[in-house]
């Protein structure tokens, strides 16, 4: 595999890379992902501009998800 550098990354060479990224993470973690990914930023994005926040569980959550 070629090196590839942040300045120099194509659209296209990000886009193959991120494809690969669901096949290599471990299928219980699939569901953080969505969570990450999905789920929390679109309640996030459904509550008013002025209270917008993260609940609890989302931080826990996000926090797991990092780990």
């Amino acid at each position: 595999m070629s090196s590839h550098h942040i300045n120099k990354i194509t659209q296209t060479t990000f886009k193959d890379i991120l494809s690969r990224y669901k096949p290599a993470v471990p299928g219980k973690l699939h569901d953080l992902d969505a969570l990450r990914y999905d789920t929390i930023p679109a309640a996030v994005a459904k509550k008013k501009i002025g209270d917008r926040h993260l609940t609890k569980d989302e931080v826990e959550k996000l926090v797991e998800w990092k780990l």
